[in-house]
């Protein structure tokens, strides 16, 4: 529908179909040629040495007399230096960052929302700490130099090329647009350190590739119970090199330490152990429940068939509804002397049996509408026990089939909840109902 154009595409004709389908195709072409236009403007800005970014790098300002200018912010590039002269030092990018949350010292992300900049993160400005990521792109953007690199991702609605990253020889890099915070030399040391350690994981990273590997089988299910990030599984090598064992551990306590959240760490193998054993014990729990309730469904079908025979052709609230009245009329009628107190206990006995067995017979009920209703998902159920009843090691599938979330807590405690719970619990009611 287009208002404007009075256009309706549930009653069109020829001549307004050929009116629109030539106002599209020039609504586009105008549109690819602003998009063209806006690309070379923007691409001119750069190559000029222009910034031209939604907000400044950490450690700089916009000018506010010109926005395409880039000036030192006093409060920020101490900081820039300070990493660039741990890391100069020695100090790994986890340990910078953990020495700048420790120092309760704001990140990027949340400098910008305290400073009312908005960004894609804005509604999380206050809760992003410093990590390992924004230490390497500090430590490797030559802006600190006093220099501009722009163009590093690109995107072209004209020529249909979605967003994407570009290689860093097709950057726009512009030299001396605006005041360095680092020195060359220093920017130099750094750059060398990190090439010295890239090139040390590198030749160090197949080397224990004859030593297992293991995936987490969990996926996004087991989640650290205080942060409720996914836990990560870490392979640890022995001294010797010739043995592994796997570790869960709770990344954001790994990353930003006791000022984010507490460690979680807990052995794979008692992990897998603990899951197995409690997924076996649910099965055995829902078979034996499952057995009773057939027993008792079976031995007192003729009640049940009453119940359900009566339920429908009765209003069962309503009638409890009229018994609690009648209470309420025989309490009143005592205080007004037409019954004796003796007449009005023998009626409110009478009528509170009455409502009992009906309320008993309602709950009854219910159970036997949900215990025909989860037919379906008790089939689910059996073809899952059926598959993995005697299964020896717990698998990714078996997980799937039975556990909805696993939350790590502080103590190595587990919280497990499973995927079919509701049907678990309505087994148990039912069962309590029917030995009532």
């Amino acid at each position: 529908i287009a208002v404007n154009d009075n256009f309706d595409s549930d009653y069109i004709n020829p001549s307004v179909g050929m009116d629109m389908a030539s106002k599209s195709m020039f609504n586009d072409m105008y549109a690819r040629d602003i998009a063209k236009k806006l690309v070379t403007v923007l691409k001119e800005k750069r190559l000029r040495g222009e910034y031209i970014g939604s907000y400044a790098p950490y450690g700089y300002l916009k000018n506010p007399e010109n926005k395409n200018h880039l000036i030192v912010d006093s409060k920020t590039a101490p900081i820039v230096q300070q990493i660039f002269e741990w890391r100069a030092e020695g100090k790994s990018y986890t340990a910078i960052a953990k020495e700048l949350n420790s120092a309760d010292i704001s990140s990027p992300s949340r400098y910008r929302f305290e400073n009312g900049i908005k960004t894609n993160l804005q509604k999380k400005g206050l809760d992003i700490l410093w990590g390992r990521h924004m230490i390497t792109i500090i430590l490797n953007n030559i802006v600190y130099l006093g220099h501009t690199a722009q163009g590093k991702q690109s995107s072209s609605y004209y020529k249909g090329i979605p967003n994407h990253k570009v290689a860093e020889s097709e950057w726009d890099v512009v030299y001396n647009t605006h005041t360095p915070i680092i020195s060359e030399e220093l920017f130099q040391k750094v750059k060398e350190m990190n090439n010295e350690r890239k090139e040390k994981v590198k030749s160090t990273w197949n080397k224990y590739d004859f030593l297992p590997k293991k995936k987490s089988l969990y996926g996004n299910k087991l989640l650290c119970a205080e942060c409720g990030c996914i836990m990560k599984i870490y392979r640890n090598i022995g001294s010797r090199k010739d043995k592994v064992w796997f570790t869960y551990i709770c990344p954001t306590h790994s990353s930003y330490g006791v000022s984010r959240c507490h460690r979680k760490s807990i052995p794979m193998k008692q992990l897998d152990d603990s899951i197995l054993s409690s997924i076996k014990g649910h099965i055995q729990t829902f078979l034996d429940k499952e057995r009773i309730v057939k027993e008792k469904m079976e031995k007192e079908k003729q009640s049940i068939d009453d119940i359900y025979t009566k339920y429908h052709n009765r209003d069962v609230d309503k009638e409890i509804k009229k018994l609690k009245q009648l209470l309420l009329t025989a309490y009143t009628d005592m205080k007004d002397g037409i019954l004796s107190n003796e007449e009005y206990i023998a009626v409110k006995q009478d009528t509170q049996q009455k409502i009992s067995r009906l309320e008993g017979e309602n709950i009854a009920y219910e159970n036997i509408i949900k215990e025909q209703s989860n037919t379906e998902r008790k089939q689910q159920i059996f073809s899952s026990i059926q598959k993995f009843y005697n299964a020896a090691e717990l698998t990714k599938e078996m997980v799937d089939a039975f556990i909805s979330e696993i939350k790590v807590h502080s103590d190595n405690t587990i919280t497990i909840t499973f995927v079919y719970d509701d049907v678990w619990e309505n087994l148990s009611e039912i069962c309590t109902v029917m030995e009532e």
